[in-house]
């Protein structure tokens, strides 16, 4: 490995998917926590919010400062660092870390900063103060529990087992990874390219699934294998990696339906996703992945 390899946590990476999660209505059919958790919070924070939103919902580039986290571990110290930062401090914090190719810094920055810190603000207070403390203490843990795991097996293994599947392929622009375990968008991986490399926050089960009812991780392990399509995609899949034009190519089916297909076999960790800075990714069939469901499902049987 040629590049240094960190994981953290701390709140206000939560603070920011949790936002992003809810601005993105696109994500809230396939998240776990459903439209009903959306409409709950839509309800909850009241039309004041609303109109905070549109003035700042693109965070680019503030949101790459979030990964720098180290300049207040919690939210309320950290918004107050976001927002003592002068234009100029903005302008080069942000610049070290947009990759190449990034669209201009825009010259609004500080007022851009100043919309978004009010949306910030008050969806910390409306929502992400009261938020279940039980889960930021689990993803605590949970990196912390990733770190111990780089005490017995390479970072690359650490990796892949996190991200469900995620394999990153050797490349020069890589000189770090940052992995973060998040709760509000799982089953899936949110990703950003930086100059330096990738942020991957990965979904991480913190919360025990009730007594006498399936995890989550089970019911998208069965639900993704009882399609007649995806086990034939399994099946291409086991021969070697793919790119999706392949797949796609292969199953004779619409690249909407094969996106659709994908997405739940990638949400049950049965692919394995061949990451690449410089190519189309291609995806293969994870290793072992198949031999959870026989262990999963004795394991429920025998709470």
């Amino acid at each position: 490995m040629a590049y240094r390899f960190d994981i953290d946590w701390a709140p206000p990476y939560e603070l920011l998917v949790s936002l992003q999660v809810y601005l993105d209505r696109r994500l809230h059919k396939t998240i776990e926590l459903g439209p009903s958790w959306a409409r709950w919070v839509k309800k909850r924070l009241g039309p004041e919010f609303a109109t905070l939103v549109t003035p700042a919902k693109d965070i680019y580039p503030i949101g790459v400062l979030f990964w720098r986290g180290g300049q207040g571990r919690d939210v309320d110290a950290f918004l107050d660092w976001l927002g003592g930062l002068t234009p100029g401090e903005l302008y080069e914090l942000a610049a070290r870390d947009l990759p190449a190719g990034a669209p201009p810094i825009p010259k609004d920055l500080g007022a851009r900063r100043d919309r978004l810190l009010d949306l910030l603000r008050a969806w910390n207070d409306g929502y992400f103060r009261r938020f279940n403390p039980g889960v930021l203490a689990g993803l605590k843990a949970e990196a912390e529990a990733k770190r111990a795991m780089l005490q017995r097996l390479p970072p690359e293994e650490v990796f892949e087992a996190a991200t469900g599947g995620v394999v990153l392929q050797p490349s020069p622009a890589i000189r770090r990874v940052l992995l973060i375990p998040q709760y509000h968008a799982r089953p899936w991986n949110l990703h950003d390219r930086l100059a330096w490399g990738p942020v991957y926050q990965y979904p991480a089960e913190v919360l025990a699934a009730q007594a006498g009812r399936p995890s989550p991780a089970l019911l998208r392990l069965t639900r993704a294998l009882s399609d007649e399509s995806r086990l034939r995609i399994l099946r291409y899949l086991a021969r070697g990696p793919r790119t999706f034009t392949e797949i796609a190519k292969f199953s004779q089916l619409a690249k909407s339906t094969v996106h659709h297909h994908m997405m739940a076999l990638r949400a049950a960790g049965l692919v394995r996703v061949h990451a690449s800075f410089d190519a189309p990714d291609r995806y293969s069939l994870r290793p072992g992945a198949l031999e959870q469901l026989g262990a999963r499902l004795a394991g429920f049987f025998k709470e």
